[in-house]
Formats: C-alpha cells, sequence, structure tokens
C-alpha cells in the first residue's frame, strides 16, 4: 500500500461542487485529517478488520516515514536526519512493526478482540479513508502548507492533484451525486457506461452506494454482492441509526426542499424572492446538496 487518492464522485450544480475521494494514507495521521469538520468520512476499522489480515500487511508492507527530521523545540522540523543516523532510525523504525506484529499475533492467538490487539501495530498501518465534501479550502490550505507533517502534506497533495485532473458532471434538482456509482468497481478507468448498476433504480442504486461506503470499515468497499445483500445492510445501517455511510449521497435539492433543511443566511445580494436570505447550507454541505442522512426524519434523534 501507498499513498494513493481517487476521485469516487465528482458533481456540481448551482456552482457548487460535491466531490467524494477514496484516500490511503499512514493511520498515525488520521487523528489530523479527522479535525476537519466540514467532512463526511467513512474509513478502515481496527474494531473490524481481522488481526491476521492488518497484520499481514503491516509485516508486507508497513508504513515508513520518507525521511526522519531532527528534533528541536517546537511543532516543525526544519532539517532531517542523514548518514547513519537515518540509516539506524529508519531500522528501528521497521524493527519496531516487527516486534509489535509479533505481539498481536501472540495476542490474537490469546483470542483478544481486534478493537485490542491491533491497536497494537496502528502506527505503521497505512489508512483507506471515504471522505465527501463542499468546502475543501481550509483542509488544502492548512495540509498543504509547509508547517504542516509532512505525511499530511503528501496525503493533501495526492488529494489536491486527483480534484485538479477531474471534471466535475452537471446534475439537475432531484438527481443525485453517488459514490462507487458513476466511477464504479466495474471499471476502475471511471467510465459510469460500463457500469450495469446504472440502470437499476435509484432507490437501489442508493442502497449500492451506502452499503459500500459501509463496506470501508472492512476494506471491502470493491467486493461486489448480489442486489439484496447491499438493501440489506442499507436497512440495517438506517434501523440502528448508523448515519455516516448516508452522508457521501446527496440530491440536488428542489427550492421546496431547501425552504425546509437549509440553514439561510442574509446578503446584500440575496434573492428578492426570499428577503435578502439566501440558502447556505444543509447539514455540512453547501446547499443546494441535500445530503442523503437529511432525508430521514429521525437521523437527527439520539437514542437514550
Amino acid at each position: 500500500m501507498s499513498y494513493r487518492a481517487e476521485v469516487l464522485a465528482d458533481s456540481i450544480a448551482s456552482n457548487v461542487r460535491l466531490i467524494t475521494l477514496l484516500v490511503t494514507f499512514p493511520r498515525f495521521i488520521l487523528a489530523e485529517f479527522n479535525t476537519h469538520r466540514m467532512f463526511s468520512r467513512n474509513s478502515a476499522s481496527s474494531r473490524a478488520i481481522p488481526v491476521e489480515k492488518r497484520i499481514a500487511q503491516v509485516w508486507r508492507t508497513p508504513f515508513v516515514p520518507e525521511s526522519f527530521s531532527v528534533n528541536k523545540r517546537g511543532m516543525q522540523a526544519d532539517a532531517n536526519l542523514g548518514g547513519w543516523k537515518a540509516a539506524c532510525a529508519r531500522w528501528l523504525w521497521l524493527f519496531a512493526s516487527r516486534v509489535c506484529c509479533v505481539i498481536a499475533w501472540l495476542m490474537c492467538k490469546l483470542d483478544v478482540h481486534k478493537q485490542h490487539a491491533n491497536r497494537v501495530i496502528e502506527l505503521w498501518a497505512w489508512h483507506t479513508v471515504i471522505v465527501t465534501a463542499t468546502e475543501w479550502d481550509n483542509f488544502f490550505g492548512q495540509r498543504k502548507h509547509k508547517a504542516a507533517q509532512p505525511e499530511m502534506q503528501i496525503t493533501a497533495k495526492c488529494m489536491f492533484d486527483a480534484i485538479e485532473d477531474s471534471d466535475p458532471v452537471t446534475l439537475e434538482p432531484g438527481e443525485w451525486h453517488l459514490p462507487f456509482i458513476e466511477y464504479c468497481v466495474y471499471d476502475r478507468d471511471g467510465d459510469p457506461d460500463n457500469n450495469p448498476e446504472r440502470a437499476l433504480p435509484i432507490e437501489q442504486q442508493l442502497q449500492i452506494s451506502v452499503a459500500r461506503c459501509a463496506a470501508v470499515s472492512y476494506e471491502r468497499q470493491a467486493v461486489v454482492k448480489p442486489i439484496g445483500e447491499y438493501a440489506a445492510r442499507h436497512d440495517q445501517l438506517v434501523s440502528s441509526a448508523h448515519w455516516s455511510p448516508l452522508e457521501h449521497q446527496a440530491r440536488v435539492a428542489t427550492e421546496d426542499e431547501l425552504r425546509k433543511y437549509a440553514l439561510y443566511v442574509y446578503t446584500d445580494h440575496g434573492d428578492a424572492d426570499v428577503g435578502g436570505f439566501i440558502p447556505a447550507y444543509v447539514g455540512n454541505f453547501r446547499a443546494p446538496w441535500l445530503q442523503g442522512r437529511k432525508t430521514f426524519s429521525n437521523e437527527a434523534v439520539f437514542r437514550g
């Protein structure tokens, strides 16, 4: 595994661009990635992936920093180790990964649950995330900056380049942004015309998209399954109020839907019909995008 960013869906409506990416980066920068609250995301889970599979990944392709920085006061390093010190640091990093893989294997043999055994090797693991957003400027402004963690800079650049190379599809009110349908598991070149699922009713396309977004927890998002299994998984997520996989699908809202769901803000350049107030956001997406989860009446209800 290595750094990677792939566009799963790229749509635009009313000059607002909505993008879904599949991103791979070192697991140890996930906390920094997750500080960006305008993102909708699902990602691989140490509680879901079998310990044996995770150990094999780390043993074969452990994450190793491209360079090791010289220690100094403050958060930002400004020089890298060289010579024998750099070689020793790399050897120690890899040696630690081997030791911890053995520890995780022993814990597995003791029947320790993966939610604990997998944590031992997270430092060397690569991590997969599905992320959807309309707002990217703040993320790239911070994470492509030279002051960011080097691994975060590489990740942000991969994401930025993937977006730059992608052309959005214009959607009209009522049409859906559907990750894993537009750019699907059948055609890795991203040609939606080669996808037989495009001929299915929109309700089934939604179920497939949601189920595949949820499957990233197990790193099985590209596994093709019967339609009935996708539907059952979708319904299970809804009934148990696991809403995050339903945040990546979004419909271009009608004016009536925006009046119902959107947060309105005042502007001097607003539409006269709404007295200077215009729809700004629905959840964490800029209007006119209406997340799939927002179409369920109980999506914001907290269970006691």
